[in-house]
């Protein structure tokens, strides 16, 4: 072995020398630093400082980790002052969810940003005050039991995904975005109306019912046709409570044709403050 070798070796033993530390001093070094992202950025440091400072007790926030998020062994459990969490294009399946959202009873926050593997699951959280969901082409299927969420953000593409919604007796906020189901948010042009079928129109009254407790809802409809409820499935309406609608539409002709103002005056009746915007 050459002599050059020996010393690398060696300088890198010397570098590394922190790994023998206990659990206990590593976290007492990471309470010092500022933010999580800061742990992560210093990770050479220490061989095992990366898989640590993921599970640190005094963490508070993890937003959008995205590479150290995928490894299946990560156990945020014991981050039990997790109050905020991020996921972005990440992929678990529904029992990781399922296991460490019951398991962090701090947390207020919640994002699942174009989450992989997510097929059905269940979140029960008695603290959860804001969530945000975005699956524009994924088949889901979800029942949310928080009863003191306050504001539930939902971007999908497909309306017969399926969210079942106990108990959001607090919620002041909910915000729907409707994507073409024929084609990618990003994308442009004219959309196929011709999807739009007594199916797709009984799913989309599921997703508002479920919505009704909202006090302010903001709803993004990717045409008029979308809105246009067929008369023959008119029965209860499904935002009979809600008190603010903030309505914009895509596509849109620039003005609210007699079609359309029948259908909004059906399925949001008690309406005190309406706001529309085309886009």
């Amino acid at each position: 072995m050459s002599k050059a070798y020996e010393e690398e070796e060696e300088e890198e033993e010397e570098d590394d020398r922190i790994s023998d530390k206990s659990d206990h001093i590593l976290n007492h070094i990471f309470s010092f630093l500022p933010s999580i992202r800061e742990v992560i950025r210093m990770s050479p440091v220490c061989k095992r400082w990366r898989s640590l400072s993921l599970s640190v007790p005094f963490l508070e926030e993890l937003m959008e980790l995205e590479k150290e998020l995928r490894s299946p062994g990560l156990d945020l459990t014991v981050c039990r002052e997790l109050r905020s969490l991020s996921f972005g294009f990440n992929r678990f399946t529904d029992q990781w969810l399922q296991h460490h959202i019951s398991r962090l009873p701090l947390i207020e926050k919640l994002t699942l940003k174009l989450c992989h593997g997510l097929k059905r699951f269940n979140i029960h959280s008695q603290r959860l005050k804001y969530l945000c969901c975005t699956h524009p082409f994924s088949d889901i299927n979800a029942t949310l039991y928080t009863p003191n969420l306050l504001y539930f953000g939902y971007e999908c593409g497909k309306v017969d995904l399926i969210f079942r919604i106990n108990s959001f007796n607090h919620l002041l906020e909910a915000s729907l975005k409707l994507n073409s189901p024929c084609q990618p948010p990003c994308c442009s042009g004219d959309f196929d109306e011709s999807w739009y079928s007594d199916m797709w129109y009984s799913h989309l009254l599921k997703l508002l019912a479920n919505l009704n407790c909202s006090n302010t809802l903001s709803f993004y409809a990717p045409s008029e046709k979308a809105l246009q409820i067929p008369k023959n499935m008119r029965e209860i309406s499904p935002l009979a409570y809600s008190k603010h609608l903030k309505l914009k539409i895509h596509n849109s002709s620039g003005s609210i044709n007699s079609e359309l103002r029948d259908a909004l005056s059906w399925f949001a009746p008690s309406l005190e403050t309406f706001e529309i915007d085309y886009c």
